[in-house]
């Protein structure tokens, strides 16, 4: 993608390297995120191992995998899985739990509360005209 980008806007090869490291760090600072807002542990050595990941084909199933696993060994995990089998995406639907009944939040595992307003009347719509003339 980088050389394509760096012909067709016609980049210096050190303006697309550039590009191209700093559209990795995206992903990978996106994937840390995505991590952290989930409440999963990444020890440094984890932060290591996932910013120093500069393939595309292995970061852009890594965020995907991000908003299912449990452990960050379970991305690099997965990813090497589906490295290893016929190349099919499917491996990363290993990793997904079972969703159980009643469970709104993946984060917290409850429900959210809900508060119900009295003597609250529906939006008027003024803009719209009558149904009876």
């Amino acid at each position: 993608m980088t050389r394509l980008l760096a012909e067709v806007w016609r980049w210096s090869d050190d303006h697309a390297d550039g590009w191209a490291k700093g559209y990795a760090e995206g992903w990978t600072a996106a994937i840390l995120r995505v991590l952290e807002e989930r409440d999963v542990f990444v020890p440094d050595e984890g932060h290591w191992y996932i910013t120093t990941r500069t393939d595309l084909k292995t970061l852009a199933p890594w965020l995907d995998m991000a908003l299912f696993v449990n452990d960050w060994r379970d991305l690099i995990r997965a990813g090497r899985a589906g490295m290893a089998s016929s190349g099919s995406s499917a491996a990363a639907g290993n990793v997904r739990p079972v969703a159980t009944p009643g469970t709104h939040s993946r984060r917290t595992g409850r429900k959210p509360k809900y508060v119900q307003y009295e003597d609250v009347r529906p939006a008027r719509r003024e803009h719209a005209p009558d149904a009876a003339p």
